[in-house]
């Protein structure tokens, strides 16, 4: 399976930094991110900037447009490195993204049609990308993959008997750009009690025109994951699978 690439932050999307320790020099926590990027990721400089990347004076504060994926980027904010931006995301941008991660989860409980599927795609920036990792592993591009990631959920999974949840969550960024860790939950709600699965969404959102929308998503299940339960249905998926 090809890796998931949300993207990279544009040019525009500019960040204030400086180190969580060391009064504006960089601290350790920079210097600890900054080496695992710089591993992962080729012209990562040890301070886990682009070596290549403009670096702008705002403010008297030094600023750098920070070119690195998603998940690097989270390597950073789980280190405690202060992040200022341009636009900080406001009351109002987190609401509108929190509505959202909602949405996806009151979405996917919507029947097998058409219509329901292209209510769902519609959380979505048209070239977005989501990467599901479970007992399978595979990246759905674009309006055309995430249809085909909705009629396989619905026409492979038993879904009519589950219920989708949001939990714990995360919202982090600015300048247009939102980085969004949160739980999700599957419980029965027909046939059975309890919990189905459990796991972690990593997302990137973007801003555009005024309308948040998903650009990326990853998706990722707990160490629990049932793979006993769903695995007799991907083994059918061939003559159960459907497109709406």
């Amino acid at each position: 399976m090809a890796a998931l690439d949300p993207g990279r932050v544009s040019a525009d999307h500019a960040h204030s930094r400086r180190g969580a320790r060391g009064g504006g020099a960089a601290g350790p926590g920079r210097a600890r991110a900054g080496a695992r990027c710089a591993e992962r990721h080729r012209g990562v400089g040890p301070d886990g900037v682009l070596a290549d990347a403009p670096v702008v004076t705002r403010g008297g504060r030094l600023a750098v447009a920070l070119n690195l994926p998603i998940f690097c980027q989270l390597d950073f904010l789980k280190e405690d490195i202060v992040m200022t931006y341009q636009t900080p995301l406001s009351t109002s941008d987190r609401f509108e993204i929190f509505e959202q991660l909602n949405l996806h989860q009151r979405y996917i409980d919507n029947d097998a049609s058409l219509a329901s599927a292209q209510t769902y795609i519609g959380l979505y920036w048209p070239e977005a990308e989501f990467s599901v990792k479970d007992i399978r592993e595979n990246v759905f591009r674009g309006v055309a993959g995430l249809k085909q990631l909705y009629d396989y959920a619905h026409s492979v999974f038993p879904l009519h008997l589950m219920r989708h949840a949001l939990g714990t969550f995360v919202i982090d960024g600015g300048d247009n750009v939102a980085l969004v860790e949160w739980n999700w939950i599957v419980t029965w709600k027909a046939e059975k009690e309890g919990v189905v699965s459990t796991g972690t969404y990593t997302d990137r959102f973007e801003k555009r025109n005024g309308v948040w929308k998903c650009l990326a998503r990853a998706s990722n299940v707990d160490p629990n994951w049932p793979a006993d339960l769903f695995q007799p249905w991907v083994d059918q998926q061939e003559t159960t699978f459907k497109a709406s």
